[in-house]
């Protein structure tokens, strides 16, 4: 019951549907309930099949016009169509199976006349009433004359049908009364509700007009005044609105200065009118007099709908302030425009004719301003004091004659002034009439026939100190904000060229340099991009092929071909970070005792088979004197080597030679490193011996000259290219980098590399003839008594995750917030048997650790996490104070590689560091050193 409630309150009731919708559901509701009535007095009754059917047939029908008519967009002639179906052909066809006369049909028959007259209006009215009038005389004569096409109601039960026809009819147009009573309501409601919110609305809109600060007034084409706002009343000077409709155009013509009795305003204001019939919309500036004031008042004309016509709307508002700011805009621009003037003849001028053209183009400026004399002047320092000087000066036609200053050939200087210099510490300008000096001052600068100067100070970068003023000579008239600021730009113009002019072929050297560079490094970005991209392409196109591979061979393949590309695209970011320390002098090398030879061994390692891929011949000749442990920087020393292999390799085509000789050249003591040819021909006096100490430091030990020569059959370097070779961001030509691939970067930081170790590198080739180049470096030596120590582990005893089972018993903390990450961890030390627990962030960390303090040999700590980060959780564990927390070893397992990130990570309590990619064998060398 719930539900049908609902739906006829929605389709009888709802005020989201029209009037006619509303009307036309409660008149098809009425008949729903008569049909269902009446079908179930004939089944009460056992009437037959065929006529139940057809009760049926009808109820439905008038259902699914309840539906139609409902919809969100109904065709109400659709909904008539259907509706007159009912009626004029289910309804005759009901005639005949219900009993003819006497039946209920001749109730139905009533109310569709009903609806009919209830609905339709007009002639549509009458032609439907007459067509629906007929065919029920039509079907009433047809059974009157053919009784045998009537199923007629038994004898004994007429009763009933005469009951039913009653009380359907009367329940029905009951029914419809009530509808239509309750809608009648609701519209009335409506109505009323519209009739407010109308009244509202015109009392705001008239409580609108009388508050709008705008002259609102209303006429016609005949210049009648219909309607205007108080405020159009106070202006036109009026007593009330019906005195201005008495003389409106007379009112006008009285506040507008330039129309009278000789130059009438009507006329003129009708032929606006003209335009605006067509236009629509018209916008004018006039200016209007109002109480003995002058307005500049901004007019805007529109066409708008009155009853029975249209008429004129103006609405018009007071735009003095901006027609003032207009104007002061103006001449804004205009001084603009003459400063750019100047600064264009300046900037184009030769630097034979800038000191002439610099005494004639500022005239113009100078004429708008109303400036008779410029001098620019840099401040100088005699005898400790500060001391004007003056270097140009700009004169006007007038001031020429009377002017006392010398000009800017003859010289002029002029001590320093105390004000001034005060107002130039703040940055300010000093803009006096003569009259407002202070005595002393006034005394200086009268005879000099000043009576308004603004002096501007410029600090031109290193290259100018100085200021600009600007005087006049004849007029005792401070100048204004805007003209100051004009001047002030103008004065740094002036200053600016003049001080570019001074260092012309300085700073066209500079900017030549700079824009090399600047090329240079656009050239360097596209190539970072395709190097970055190419690998990072390998790596997701082969992770996608991998991913869609269902034999394992084919997975592996595609890994390979990822762990190249990952290995290459680390080594690009690497070169970047090197460059970048290298630019900030940042990049700083270790003092360690190395393998010289294994370091060679570990270099040939992953050159040779580069080699053997480009099928080259590879000859490796090393010096037998060369002693086993040196003391330097083996990584970086192996990673200028490297390079130079790299490129001879690259640039060497199949069955060339490429060839790598380490010799020594030279024993130096520590106390005497001076006059050593390093065996390029350069000096190396006071060279630093590798060890970041002095010559004479690290308890006397000797200084070794060790040469690197890698020289190749390939392409070769032409001399012009070689002048560029070791630049940042640059490779010898630009096709090198499109056919051989590569950053740029290699032989840049390898120089740098080379220089912060004190030794030397050079490059000997011609096009086409191939390359050698030749690296000198000092290494340290170490004592004959001094036991030697490795700094890192070489490729025949790396550490191996085999060599870690005997830490199965071992138990780690991994603070890691990236799941990936922690699944890499994981993977990797799978096989070991190391128990790890994982916290995803410090403040985690630092709890399991404090819950169970023993439980722990190693805690792998990432830096940067949400909530705590590594250092500060680093922080708060060694600050628990008991022996444990103080002691347990916590290593560093982060992204953030320069040394300042490793320095702040053994500040806050760490004791080693690993970066990420992560290194195989670091991981297992750590683990090593403190699982055990």
């Amino acid at each position: 019951m719930g539900i049908i409630k609902e739906a006829l309150e929605g389709y009888l009731y709802s005020n989201e549907r029209s009037l006619d919708v509303r009307m036309l559901s409660v008149t098809f509701v009425a008949e729903t309930l008569g049909l269902v009535a009446a079908t179930v007095v004939r089944v009460a009754l056992g009437t037959a099949l065929p006529v139940l059917m057809a009760l049926v047939a009808m109820t439905v029908s008038v259902v699914a016009l309840i539906v139609l008519v409902n919809r969100p967009r109904p065709s109400a002639g659709l909904c008539w169509v259907c509706a007159l179906l009912i009626y004029d052909m289910l309804n005759p066809l009901a005639y005949f199976l219900l009993g003819g006369l006497g039946s209920s049909m001749e109730g139905f028959f009533v109310l569709s006349l009903v609806v009919v007259f209830l609905f339709l209006r007009k002639r549509l009215l009458i032609v439907v009433a007459v067509l629906h009038c007929a065919i029920m005389l039509g079907v009433i004569l047809t059974g009157y004359f053919n009784p045998a096409l009537v199923v007629h109601t038994p004898p004994d039960l007429r009763i009933f049908e005469y009951v039913t026809t009653v009380v359907i009819n009367g329940l029905a147009i009951g029914t419809i009364i009530m509808a239509l009573t309750t809608i009648q309501g609701d519209e009335s409601a409506k109505l009323d509700t519209t009739m407010r919110s109308l009244e509202t609305q015109r009392r705001m809109s008239e409580s609108i007009l009388e508050s709008n600060p705008q002259l609102i007034v209303i006429f016609d084409d005949d210049l009648n005044l219909l309607d205007c706002n108080p405020q159009v009343i106070r202006f036109l000077g009026g007593t009330d609105a019906q005195a201005l409709r008495d003389d409106f155009t007379g009112h006008l013509a009285a506040v507008i200065p330039q129309y009278g009795p000789t130059n009438p305003v009507e006329p003129v204001i009708k032929g606006l009118l003209a335009d605006l019939s067509h236009q629509k919309s018209l916008k004018l500036t006039l200016q209007m007099v109002s109480q003995g004031q002058l307005y500049d008042m901004g007019v805007c004309l529109k066409r708008i709908a009155y009853p029975g016509r249209e008429v004129n709307i103006g609405y018009l508002n007071d735009i003095s302030d901006l027609e003032v700011a207009r104007r002061n805009l103006v001449r804004h621009d205009e001084l603009v425009g003459l400063v750019n003037s100047m600064a264009e003849q300046l900037l184009v001028a030769s630097h034979s004719e800038f000191d002439a053209l610099i005494t004639t183009s500022p005239s113009a400026l100078a004429a708008a301003v109303g400036i008779d004399r410029i001098y620019i002047c840099e401040i100088d320092v005699e005898d400790g004091k500060a001391v004007y000087r003056q270097i140009h000066e700009w004169l006007s036609e007038d001031a020429r004659e009377s002017c006392t200053l010398k000009s800017a050939t003859g010289g002029y200087n002029h001590k320093s002034v105390p004000t001034w210099e005060e107002a130039f510490s703040r940055g300010t300008v000093v803009n006096q009439t003569i009259t407002e000096m202070p005595p002393e001052e006034r005394a200086c600068f009268a005879p000099l026939d000043i009576k308004t100067m603004l002096v501007c100070p410029v600090n031109y970068t290193s290259l100018f100190r100085g200021f600009v003023t600007f005087e006049r000579l004849y007029e005792e008239k401070a100048f204004s904000a805007d003209e100051v600021q004009i001047l002030r730009s103008a004065s740094l113009i002036l200053a600016s060229l003049v001080a570019r002019n001074t260092g012309a072929k300085e700073r066209t050297t500079a900017l030549d340099e700079a824009l090399l560079a600047s090329e240079a490094k656009g050239a360097f970005l596209s190539k970072m991009s395709h190097e970055m991209r190419t690998p990072m392409n390998a790596v997701i196109g082969m992770t996608a092929i991998g991913l869609a591979a269902t034999d394992i061979e084919r997975k592996d393949y595609a890994l390979q071909k990822i762990e190249v590309a990952s290995s290459h695209l680390l080594g690009v970011i690497n070169d970047i970070l090197d460059m970048s320390k290298i630019e900030a002098n940042k990049l700083e090398l270790s003092q360690v005792r190395f393998d010289i030879k294994k370091m060679i061994e570990r270099i040939l390692s992953v050159t040779n088979v580069r080699a053997e891929v480009n099928k080259l011949k590879f000859v490796v000749e090393t010096d037998p004197h060369i002693p086993q442990y040196v003391v330097g920087d083996d990584q970086r020393l192996a990673q200028v080597v490297t390079n130079l292999l790299s490129n001879a390799i690259k640039f060497t085509p199949e069955s060339g030679t490429v060839t790598m000789a380490t010799r020594i050249i030279d024993r130096t003591s520590a106390l005497d490193t001076s006059g050593v040819d390093p065996g390029d021909g350069s000096d190396t006096s006071g060279v630093d011996p590798g060890d970041g100490s002095d010559s004479g430091g690290d308890n006397g030990r000797s200084v070794l000259w060790v040469q690197f020569e890698v020289a190749d059959t390939g392409i070769g370097i032409s001399q012009a290219q070689q002048q560029r070779l070791f630049r940042s961001f640059e490779q010898a030509e630009s096709g090198i980098a499109r056919k051989y691939g590569g950053s740029g970067l290699g032989l840049a930081i390898s120089k740098s590399i080379v220089d912060l170790m004190g030794g030397s590198i050079v490059v000997d080739s011609s096009w086409g003839s191939g390359s050698r180049f030749t690296v000198t470096v000092p290494l340290g030596l170490l004592p004959d008594d001094e036991s030697p120590a490795l700094s890192c582990a070489t490729g025949a005893d790396a550490p191996s995750i085999e060599s870690l089972g005997s830490l199965a018993s071992c138990r780690i903390l991994l603070a890691e917030d990236v799941e990936i990450n922690r699944e890499i961890v994981l993977a990797l030390l799978e096989d070991t048997g190391i128990k790890i627990d994982c916290a995803t962030n410090g403040l985690r960390a630092l709890s399991m650790f404090a819950s169970d303090q023993d439980r722990y040999n190693l805690i792998l700590m990432d830096v940067q996490m949400p909530e705590m980060d590594g250092l500060e959780a680093t922080r708060r564990i060694r600050a628990l104070g008991t022996e444990r927390a103080l002691r347990v070893p916590i290593v560093a397992m982060t992204a953030n590689v320069f040394k300042e990130d490793i320095e702040r990570c053994l500040e806050a309590g760490m004791n080693a560091h690993i970066g990420k990619p992560i290194d195989m064998g670091e991981l297992v060398e750590t683990l090593r050193a403190y699982c055990t």
